[in-house]
């Protein structure tokens, strides 16, 4: 019988040493599902080419695994790099995979480059100038030093393709849809009772569409007798002072919270407790709140774009995400109609099975040897 051979994977964990977003929350699950596959030899890093943090304590750590950077403070790790961009990384990984949008020259390994999103290109509006030229500078590095890209939803490969039309299949550059899953067990909702709120998940920022959604629930409140609270979980993006200052009018009165950024477990008592989960984005990469909502079967709302559509099949409530009053009558549907919104919750819990990070690392890992098996055409 043929011994299946071991792959040694550098893994970057850079960007959940600092307040986590989806990019990291993404990496974190990843490398997690990554190290309990066998035959798999796994190394965290901590500080990823050009991204090296300040500390490195609330990074991703697993126990058994190597973890060589995590003691590096930042001048220790842009050393480190110089010299990986001229030597290789030591142990010589197979593969180095990256999920914080740089691409470093890793001679000797084959440099996997996930794609979450091209809003930077496609969206510009939706970056500030720094993030747009950060981003901009990685994905062009990993076009030309990147033996494989990674996208989290065809979604995304689709619009990567849109943008640059014809280069995979000029430059013979293998992909893989690695997706995303609920970082949650889940379980039941407890929301049988009246004030259990509405709840949305992400940053304060122009693409997460919250203008919309407050235009929607301020005509809501005015509709039903009785009107749930509005729960807003997310830490403050860019572009956002319009959206503060609107959140700062309201009184206690609107029925409007702003938690901003909770740790992992006030996130999940706030997903446990929720009505219903509502995502009016204008643009996702994938939607992974969306699918941690079908974790805890909660109703969900989401505005009707490709990679909502793709996360989503027919579980969510879809709306065009610049129509408030669609989003208004459909929240005000779901919370005076029992039955649409217990059927909404069955769909939910079973889209939920369409998910599961075990399911994505061994996708990860069957790419990884793909890559191996052949040359690298990012240098052939």
């Amino acid at each position: 019988m043929e011994m299946v051979r071991t792959v040694k994977v550098a893994f970057d964990v850079a960007q959940t040493c600092v307040e986590r977003a989806g990019c990291s929350w993404y990496a974190d699950a990843l490398a997690r599902a990554l190290a309990s596959v066998p035959d798999v030899e796994l190394t965290l890093l901590h500080h990823f080419g050009s991204w090296c943090n300040h500390a490195t304590h609330g990074g991703t750590t697993i126990e058994g695994v190597s973890a060589p950077l995590c003691a590096h403070d930042e001048d220790a790790a842009r050393a480190f790099w110089s010299e990986v961009a001229h030597e290789g990384l030591p142990g010589r990984p197979d593969v180095v995979h990256s999920n914080c949008f740089d691409a470093p020259a890793v001679p000797g390994s084959k440099l996997v480059y996930t794609i979450h999103d091209v809003s930077f290109w496609t969206h510009p509006r939706f970056c500030t100038e720094s993030t747009r030229l950060v981003c901009q500078r990685g994905m062009l590095d990993a076009l030309e030093r990147a033996a494989g890209l990674a996208f989290v939803s065809e979604a995304t490969r689709d619009e990567f393709e849109r943008v640059l039309p014809g280069w995979l299949e000029a430059t013979r550059r293998p992909t893989a849809v690695l997706p995303g899953a609920s970082r949650h067990a889940g379980g039941l909702r407890d929301a049988t009772g009246e004030r259990a709120p509405w709840l949305c998940v992400g940053s304060i920022e122009p693409r997460k569409n919250h203008a919309t959604l407050l235009d929607a629930y301020e005509a809501y409140r005015k509709t039903v007798p009785a009107p749930r609270d509005l729960v807003l979980v997310g830490s403050s993006g860019w572009h956002n002072e319009e959206i503060h200052a609107r959140l700062r009018a309201l009184g206690p009165e609107s029925g409007v919270r702003h938690v901003g950024y909770v740790d992992d477990l006030r996130l999940r008592e706030l997903y446990a407790s929720a009505f219903c989960f509502v995502c009016p984005s204008w643009y996702e990469g994938f939607g992974l709140p969306v699918v941690e909502a079908f974790a805890y079967g909660l109703p969900v709302v989401c505005s009707d774009i490709p990679s909502l559509r793709e996360v989503g099949g027919d579980a969510p409530c879809f709306f065009a995400a610049s129509d408030a009053r669609s989003l208004s009558r459909t929240m005000v549907e779901l919370d005076c109609d029992l039955r649409l919104s217990t059927s909404a919750a069955d769909r939910s819990r079973a889209r939920h099975e369409v998910f599961a990070w075990r399911k994505t690392a061994e996708r990860a890992v069957a790419f990884y040897r793909r890559l191996l098996a052949q040359p690298d055409p990012a240098h052939s």
